[in-house]
């Protein structure tokens, strides 16, 4: 309920809302992520759901929340996963929303080993590479050393290599500018 279009406006004059210049819904906010108080893993998606809204209204709520919305804590996995799964699966990639995620980004590429004979975690790994290869190619990273998509590369399984190239393929098919001569 906080998080609809009546309460965090889109139009270009509300363009300077920030969470915090409304007590009650910041407040509400943090109450939810209170594991104390909050300890559901479904309430934890919706931040997932909504992280890419958040950042554009309020990107220093954000980051002062992160860890709460994404606890690094192993015994919160289940509700670090809810956030982030729910985030990977119905949020679009966008550069902005990568410049504070990149730590929730690397950290995911860094499980892929533990995680990729995980049929439940299938479906969040594939659009994990999507992502990837989405930022890559609107410039969000390059490929040098270190590269979260080199490292991405690196520890995939083979098959999710091949959907991320499947992916690649059929996005610049759809593409009607200029392809970098890299990718061809």
């Amino acid at each position: 309920l906080i998080l609809k279009r009546e309460v965090i406006p889109h139009d270009e004059e509300k363009k300077a809302f920030r969470i915090g210049s409304l007590p009650e819904v910041f407040k509400a906010l943090e109450y939810h992520l209170d594991v104390s108080t909050e300890p559901s893993a479904a309430v934890r998606a919706v931040y997932g759901l909504k992280i890419n809204s958040l950042i554009i209204r309020d990107v220093d709520w954000v980051k002062a929340h992160q860890e709460a919305i994404f606890p690094k804590d192993t015994a919160l996995t289940a509700l670090r996963d809810a956030a982030w799964d729910t985030f990977l699966e119905y949020s679009a990639p966008h550069t902005k929303v990568f410049s504070v995620l990149e730590a929730e980004y690397r950290q995911s590429v860094d499980k892929l080993n533990r995680e990729s004979g995980l049929e439940s975690h299938k479906s969040a790994l594939e659009r994990l590479s999507e992502h990837l290869a989405y930022l890559y190619g609107q410039g969000a990273f390059d490929l040098s050393r270190g590269s979260i998509f080199k490292k991405l590369f690196s520890e995939a399984s083979l098959e999710l290599r091949a959907h991320v190239l499947s992916y690649i393929g059929r996005s610049i098919g759809k593409e009607d500018g200029d392809i970098d001569p890299l990718i061809k």
